[in-house]
């Protein structure tokens, strides 16, 4: 995952160093001219000069003075604040309560469906389970149909392939029947 980033950063940074050479370049492949001076800087008339150069040595100069900065003092590691608690699993934020006021926000959108279950005896409650699960709804009520229809399809499709030649010698004449009757129409350019 390092390597292209680096990449990436490379890239950005021979672009911006280059800038005066390159910018110049693309401005003849331009429909129209335009005033850009070349070499080592980029100028452009009425707006400055971007010195290249001197920005190439204060950037490798901050690139060099924070990777010492961070091999004098590396990060440590601490364990998770949870309000002075004990570690404990159980009290680990899961995906869901990153998620939840986005949730409650589409609730009316994507209809979760909840169901809770409580275990007593008498007035003492035991357990009490909580289930929520959020259909999908791209799958029940887009997906869900096109799949009836094309399996209903291909089950039809399935009855035509007979395997008789004399069958599918019937097709093609019923076929090339309503082409020449659509071009006969019109229908057909």
């Amino acid at each position: 995952m390092t390597a292209p980033a680096l990449f990436l950063a490379a890239a950005c940074f021979v672009l911006g160093a280059g800038a005066g050479i390159m910018v110049p370049a693309l401005t003849r492949l331009a429909p129209m001219p335009a005033a850009i001076g070349a070499g080592a800087s980029l100028h452009i008339a009425g707006t400055g000069t971007l010195p290249a150069l001197p920005l190439v040595v204060v950037l490798a100069g901050l690139v060099l003075v924070f990777a010492l900065m961070r091999r004098a003092s590396p990060a440590v590691t601490a364990p998770t604040w949870i309000s002075g608690q004990p570690h404990d699993d159980r009290l680990a934020w899961s995906s869901a309560g990153f998620t939840k006021a986005l949730r409650l926000v589409l609730e009316p959108l994507l209809r979760p469906e909840r169901t809770v279950t409580t275990v007593s005896t008498g007035t003492l409650v035991r357990s009490i389970e909580y289930r929520s699960v959020t259909p999908h709804l791209f799958d029940t009520l887009l997906f869900g149909p096109l799949e009836k229809l094309s399996l209903r399809g291909a089950h039809t499709a399935r009855r035509l392939q007979s395997g008789s030649l004399r069958a599918y010698v019937a097709y093609l004449l019923v076929l090339v029947l309503v082409l020449l009757a659509g071009a006969r129409l019109g229908l057909i350019g």
